[in-house]
C-alpha cells in the first residue's frame, strides 16, 4: 500500500530537520549517478539570478509547452503546496509520483549513506519524474546561487541563463557583486550557450564565461534591431514600461531564450514555427502566483462599498522592493496605500525598507512574519521601520499574524477611502511564506498543503548555520 501524501510531507519535514541545507554537490552527484542521470539526453534550460528567475522560468516553460513540447518545470520555494515545485505541462506534480518515488529515494540515500537534504531529495524527485514522464524539455530554476546548488549536476544544458545579479543572500553567496556573479556563473558549462539578462554585469559575466569556455550573449544581441524598432514604436504608444515594469524585462529575457533554443537540434522543429505563432505573446505574459498579482475587492463601507486592490508580490530584497514601489506608484498615483510586509532575518533592512516608506507612511505599514526558521520577528521588523522613520511607536500598527495584518490594513484603508470617495491599494510583499494564507483570505482555492502548527516551520528549506 502506498503512503499517503500527508505522510510523505512528514517524512520530508523530518529530512529537513535532520539534514539542513549545506553547500556542495557531493550528495546530489551520488544520487544523480545512482539514478542513471535521468535528465541526460533531455534539453534542459538552467536559470539563476537574484531576481526574475522564477518568472522567466515560467514564461520559458509556457512557451515550450505551447509549442507542443512536453515540458517539465522545477521551481522553489512553493506558495501553497509542495507539488507546485514540480510541474509537467503547467500542472502540479501528481501525488502518485510522490508516493512512489519519495520512499524509493529516501531508501536509496539510506542504503548508500547519503545525508541528502530536503532540497536534494526534491531535486532528485523532479529529475526522476521528468524522465518517467517522457518530458521533451525541462526548465530548472536554481534554488540558491548556482555553483553548489543541487540542480547544478546537469552536464550539458541546452541553455544557461542569468536573469540579474544584485546583492542578496550575502551570507551564503558573498558580500560583493563579483562574488555573487562568480557563484551564479557556476552553472556555466563548457561549450554550452549562456544568456545574460540586462540587470547583470555583462563584462564580468563575459570574463567568467570565457574562463569556462561558454559562449555568452546579451538579450539585445539575441533580439537585435528588429525587436528594438518594434519596442520603440510600442513605447511611443504605451510609455517606457521597462522603467517601471520588471515583467517587460522578464518577457524580453524569455523571448531571447526561446529564440536561442529554436536553434537546438531537438527543439528547432517545434520552436521555429512557434516564434511566428500568435500564442507567443500570451505565453510570454504568463506569470507565477504572487508576482504583482492583483485581486480587486469591493469592501463594505458607510457609503455602500469601496474598491480596494490587493497586490501580492514576493519582492524581498532591495532591488525587487524598489521595483515593486515604482510599479505601484506608476499604476496607483496618489491612491491611498497600505503595506503588509514580512521579511527574513538575513535581509539588508536599511536598503529594503525605504522603498516601502515611499509607498506608505510608517503608521500605514503592517508588519507580520512567516512560519519559517529564517523569519524576522514582526516586532523586530516594526522597530526597524520606526528607526528609519523616526516615528512614534504608538502610531504604527503592532506586529500581527498575516491574517490579522491584512484584515487591519483593509479596515483602516476602507475608512480613509470611504471619506475621500476614492479607491485604495494594499500591497502584501516580502516573504513567499506568508502568501498562501493571504491568497486563501482573498478567496483563492489553491491546492494547499495541510499544516500542522507544530511542524509548519519545517515545510520549507532549513539552512545550516554556516555556508
Amino acid at each position: 500500500m502506498l503512503p499517503t501524501y500527508k505522510s510523505i510531507l512528514k517524512q520530508l519535514n523530518r529530512v529537513n530537520i535532520l539534514n539542513p541545507v549545506n553547500f556542495g554537490l557531493e550528495n546530489m552527484e551520488r544520487i544523480n549517478s545512482l539514478l542513471g542521470s535521468p535528465l541526460d539526453g533531455i534539453p534542459v534550460v538552467h536559470i539563476t539570478g537574484t531576481n526574475g528567475k522564477g518568472s522567466v522560468a515560467v514564461k520559458i516553460s509556457e512557451c515550450l509547452r505551447a509549442s507542443g513540447l512536453r515540458t517539465g518545470l522545477f521551481t522553489s520555494p512553493h506558495i501553497s503546496s509542495y507539488k507546485e515545485r514540480i510541474q509537467i505541462n503547467g500542472k502540479n506534480l501528481e501525488e502518485k509520483y510522490l508516493q512512489e518515488n519519495v520512499p524509493y529515494l529516501l531508501q536509496l540515500c539510506e542504503d548508500n549513506k547519503i545525508p541528502a537534504t530536503y532540497f536534494e531529495i526534491t531535486t532528485a524527485l523532479a529529475f526522476l519524474t521528468y524522465k518517467q514522464s517522457a518530458c521533451d524539455a525541462v526548465v530548472l530554476e536554481v534554488g540558491l546561487g548556482g555553483l553548489y546548488d543541487a540542480t547544478n549536476v546537469i552536464r550539458q544544458p541546452a541553455l544557461s541563463i542569468i536573469t540579474s545579479i544584485q546583492l542578496d543572500h550575502t551570507k551564503y553567496l558573498g558580500d560583493t557583486i563579483e562574488e555573487i556573479a562568480a557563484n551564479k556563473a557556476g552553472i556555466f558549462k563548457k561549450g554550452c550557450e549562456v544568456l545574460a539578462g540586462p540587470h547583470s554585469p555583462l563584462p564580468l559575466l563575459q570574463e567568467l564565461a570565457g574562463l569556462r569556455g561558454s559562449p555568452i550573449f546579451s538579450v539585445p544581441q539575441v533580439l537585435g534591431e528588429v525587436n528594438k524598432d518594434k519596442k520603440e514604436k510600442k513605447e511611443e504608444k504605451e510609455g517606457d514600461r521597462g522603467g517601471w515594469d520588471v515583467d517587460e524585462v522578464n518577457q524580453d529575457i524569455a523571448l531571447a531564450a526561446i529564440t536561442m533554443l529554436a536553434k537546438h537540434r531537438m527543439l528547432a522543429s517545434a520552436l521555429n514555427p512557434f516564434l511566428r505563432s500568435p500564442l507567443l505573446r500570451a505565453s510570454l505574459m504568463k506569470r507565477p502566483p504572487c508576482r504583482f498579482e492583483v485581486f480587486t475587492r469591493s469592501e463594505p463601507a458607510k457609503s455602500g462599498s469601496v474598491r480596494i486592490d490587493v497586490v501580492l508580490d514576493i519582492a524581498h530584497n532591495p532591488d525587487a522592493l524598489a521595483a515593486l514601489a515604482r510599479k505601484v506608484k506608476h499604476l496607483y498615483p496618489g491612491i491611498p496605500t497600505r503595506v503588509v510586509v514580512a521579511l527574513s532575518a538575513d535581509k539588508d533592512l536599511p536598503r529594503c525598507l525605504p522603498p516601502l516608506l515611499l509607498l506608505a507612511h510608517h503608521h500605514h505599514i503592517h508588519t507580520t512574519q512567516a512560519l519559517n526558521p529564517r523569519a524576522l520577528p514582526s516586532e523586530a521588523l516594526r522597530e526597524a521601520f520606526l528607526a528609519l522613520s523616526a516615528g512614534d511607536v504608538s502610531n504604527m500598527p503592532p506586529g500581527e499574524s498575516i491574517g490579522q495584518a491584512l484584515s487591519s490594513a483593509l479596515q483602516s484603508l476602507v475608512i480613509e477611502v470611504d471619506d475621500r470617495q476614492v479607491g485604495g491599494v494594499v500591497v502584501v510583499c516580502g516573504s513567499a511564506f506568508v502568501m498562501a494564507e493571504a491568497r486563501a483570505m482573498l478567496g483563492c482555492r489553491d491546492d494547499r498543503d495541510e499544516m500542522d502548527p507544530d511542524t509548519a516551520r519545517d515545510m520549507q528549506e532549513y539552512f545550516a548555520d554556516s555556508p
